[in-house]
């Protein structure tokens, strides 16, 4: 089967599943539940083992090949991927179907602690999250992890098991992925500064003053290896030679948009209904959790060497709002008019990129 065809397949696949879970009606009996979040499973899994689109798909590969053949180890994977290597000999598909078998069990388990309808979940995760970030990179696995763990430690359970299970999860998922430390501290910052009109006014005033020190941050504090993979220095230069493209020509600024309105527009809404009506922190902080993200997007963008890191925030920022989304969704049993305009934008991106994928495959 070609590369392009595998691609169109699969993005059926994801618009059948998006139809799936539009039709559904809401219910909360354990056994349509149960389906619905089994369906979800499916889709997610099945359409991160062929999805083969982008650099991140194929440099796994490489480092699993190049470890299964000849025990080469890669400097910029944790140790503990190897070792799953170890115990999924029987192909790069079997790998995948391990660490993305197992995030997305994760992520059902952090819908399910949310108590998010499996309809809304299932709906919310395919056309944003799932397409935008989880098919591709190792860190859906942590990140989920360090979701449920954060959930935890804010459930009304106070026992002792529930707080060591969240911290154990925690722990674990800082050592899956090198970048888990600094979304931690960005909850943080998320938890405990005021989040309101006045603070986003004065942080945004800030973006220019803080990108200009931003190289500095980058080499000093973050360090270069924290989001980049073995191909990273050759995706941003390719991506950086794409914008030649995009500042000129029409296609490429609609493209833009498509990928950047529903997770922008998620964020600012959210942002306004949380200081609008109260919410408890639980759910609320996972919207400024997403904020604080994009702002690192916003002060990377377009900053020569650390172009892919920008795309990786901006990937990962629409994770903790599709969470708040399903679980806003889930508790006013309906799609409304701003839902409307998130769902269906991601969709048009997805049949934009369909249809890119048809005409012009490269």
């Amino acid at each position: 089967m070609s590369v392009q065809l595998q691609q169109i397949l699969c993005i059926l696949l994801l618009l059948i599943g998006v139809l799936f879970f539009h039709s559904r009606n809401n219910t909360q009996l354990k056994k349509e539940e149960d389906k619905n979040y089994r369906v979800l499973w499916l889709v997610a899994v099945l359409f991160s083992l062929f999805y083969c689109s982008g650099y991140d798909y194929f440099s796994y590969k490489k480092n699993y090949e190049d470890y299964i053949f000849y025990g080469f180890q890669g400097a910029h994977m944790e140790q503990i991927y190897y070792w799953t290597m170890n115990i999924a000999p029987f192909g790069y598909l079997s790998w995948r179907i391990l660490i993305w078998g197992l995030a997305a069990f994760v992520w059902i388990l952090v819908c399910k602690e949310l108590k998010c309808s499996g309809k809304y979940a299932g709906l919310v995760i395919l056309v944003m999250p799932l397409f935008q970030y989880f098919y591709y990179l190792r860190e859906a696995l942590p990140f989920g992890m360090m979701l449920l763990g954060i959930c935890k430690l804010q459930s009304d359970q106070k026992n002792i098991r529930n707080r060591i299970f969240a911290y154990a999860l925690l722990v674990a998922s800082a050592f899956l992925h090198k970048s888990i430390i600094l979304y931690i501290f960005l909850y943080l910052l998320s938890r405990y500064v005021p989040f309101n009109k006045v603070s986003v006014i004065l942080s945004l005033l800030a973006v220019p003053l803080l990108r200009k020190v931003v190289d500095v941050i980058s080499h000093t504090f973050l360090g270069m290896t924290l989001f980049t993979d073995t191909l990273t220095s050759q995706y941003g230069n390719v991506y950086l030679a794409q914008e030649t493209v995009i500042d000129y020509n029409f296609g490429g600024y609609l493209r833009l948009f498509l990928t950047y309105f529903p997770i922008v527009y998620a964020i600012v809404y959210y942002s306004i209904v949380i200081n609008r009506k109260g919410f408890n922190d639980r759910y609320s902080k996972l919207v400024s959790f997403s904020y604080y993200i994009m702002y690192l997007f916003l002060l990377f963008w377009d900053n020569v060497g650390h172009t892919n890191m920008a795309l990786r925030f901006f990937a990962t920022s629409c994770v903790p709002v599709s969470f708040f989304m399903a679980y806003r969704l889930s508790q006013q049993n309906f799609i409304g008019k701003q839902e409307r305009v998130i769902i269906y934008s991601s969709v048009v991106y997805i049949v934009f990129t369909l249809l890119l994928t048809i005409f012009f495959f490269k």
